[in-house]
């Protein structure tokens, strides 16, 4: 019943990208393709089975953990151009289920404006976008969760704004030996973002993927108590603007009682239309009690590199 119920999902999700890639085109809201955290993006930017309250933004079926707690997650990141990417998300568990509230916001540097006979003006703008989300996980089963995402979507260029509704869906299956875990969700179902007269669609991504976790132990690991294991993440994204998109990565992580450390690395292939999109990814995190510290490092080509940073915290 549960892998009926899971292989459904698959299918839905499958037929919902179907439609997605008959009206594809040029997407408003482009600021949602960007990574968010920076342990996902030193893996490669796969999310699809992620925990805890950046999932919320990757794959809200993740938010649920079953820890009955608060967690928050802020992230940082000075993208392509200097342009500033800013990323908050808490979610707090409750006896049915889980809530989440994240807000993005991109600001660009200040561009100076030009008249329509090209002469330099004396004023500048700054273009910014935002978004915020509400979401609700939960599980169906020890093994089954799922989750769904409401967000408002707002942009600002010059004098003019833009506003959309849009949702997101989405949902984990973890399988008994702990081992294997496959999530599927997708993205930015919604209205279009719409500049006076001229309208665009959500950037609506469609995502499958899957984490193997291979445990290392040794009898020295059980002397002193240490936990650790490699893990292969693997997402594979359909876009309807740009169409298909490959993502993996490899994250080794070893705990030693209340302190916990990882090395993560990984790969992205090419967004179709933008040359120099793929590259190498490269970060690691640290934990220690209910604290956690990330850092990614993420290759853009020719264009230029990026650094991302996150904190989390729980209580």
């Amino acid at each position: 019943m549960r892998k009926n119920l899971f292989l459904s999902f698959f299918v839905t999700c499958w037929l919902l990208s179907a439609v997605c890639h008959a009206g594809a085109g040029t997407s408003g809201a482009q600021f949602l393709k960007i990574g968010i955290d920076a342990k996902t993006s030193a893996l490669g930017g796969v999310g699809a089975v992620s925990s805890g309250p950046e999932s919320l933004f990757l794959n809200p079926a993740g938010i649920y953990c079953g820890s009955a707690r608060t967690a928050v997650n802020l992230s940082q990141a000075m993208w392509i151009e200097s342009v500033n990417y800013s990323n908050v998300a808490i979610s707090r568990e409750f006896g049915f289920g889980a809530l989440g509230l994240g807000v993005n916001y991109l600001s660009v540097p200040a561009i100076t404006k030009y008249d329509s006979a090209g002469a330099k003006q004396e004023e500048s703008y700054s273009p910014t976008d935002m978004a915020v989300t509400l979401g609700y996980g939960n599980k169906i089963s020890a093994a089954l969760s799922y989750g769904v995402n409401v967000k408002y979507i707002s942009s600002k260029i010059d004098t003019e704004t833009a506003a959309a509704f849009g949702g997101d869906l989405g949902a984990q299956y973890l399988f008994n030996d702990l081992r294997l875990k496959l999530g599927a969700v997708i993205q930015n179902i919604g209205t279009q973002l719409k500049y006076v007269n001229e309208g665009d669609p959500l950037p609506t991504t469609f995502t499958l993927g899957a984490k193997y976790t291979l445990p290392v132990n040794s009898k020295l690991d059980e002397c002193f108590k240490i936990d650790h294991g490699v893990n292969f993440n693997l997402d594979v994204n359909y876009v309807n603007d740009s169409g298909a998109i490959g993502r993996f990565g490899i994250e080794y992580a070893r705990n030693f009682g209340e302190f916990g450390c990882a090395l993560r690395t990984g790969y992205k292939t090419n967004v179709a239309g933008l040359t120099g999109s793929a590259g190498l990814t490269a970060g690691l995190g640290l934990e220690y009690n209910d604290y956690s510290l990330d850092y990614a490092f993420v290759t853009y080509g020719v264009l230029t590199d990026v650094h991302r940073i996150s904190l989390g915290m729980k209580w």
